[in-house]
């Protein structure tokens, strides 16, 4: 009977081992795609991050490798490290004096967001354009795809 008890404890203790580490279970920083308040405050993130020239509050959102095309840069799918890499160059050569995100799709299975903003670069005031498209991962949205034009 000791000899069942211990078997069925060590049972127990490796299927709430592999509960605990199923990676439909992990947590993202990302929104939720059942919950529009917590993808909202996604949105508000990436947006306030632009705003900021602060890429670091975007990079938990990223996948591990996505899409970027940026004025100036080759596009091309590239590495978290390596977009990380190339939109702090870019926003660092920028000033960004506003920045709001105007269109949000989030049908189904797709979400994307559109904006504009102005920016100073070289004493010389721009405009641009935003679009960021996401993939669902584990019940969370993460950026897919950021393209500024």
């Amino acid at each position: 009977m000791k000899l069942q008890t211990k078997y069925l404890v060590n049972i127990l203790a490796i299927a709430l081992v592999c509960l605990l580490l199923n990676p439909m279970n992990v947590q993202t920083q990302s929104g939720s795609v059942d919950d529009p308040k917590s993808m909202r405050n996604m949105l508000n993130e990436i947006e306030q991050s632009i705003q900021r020239n602060d890429i670091d509050l975007i990079t938990p959102h990223f996948l591990k490798q996505l899409s970027l095309s940026l004025p100036g840069t080759e596009s091309g799918v590239y590495s978290t490290n390596q977009a990380i890499s190339i939109l702090q160059n870019y926003f660092n050569s920028k000033h960004i004096i506003a920045f709001k995100f105007t269109t949000i799709h989030d049908r189904g299975d797709i979400l994307y967001a559109t904006g504009g903003g102005r920016s100073v670069s070289r004493g010389k005031q721009e405009t641009f354009q935003v679009y960021v498209a996401f993939r669902t991962v584990h019940g969370s949205w993460m950026i897919s795809q950021f393209n500024v034009y």
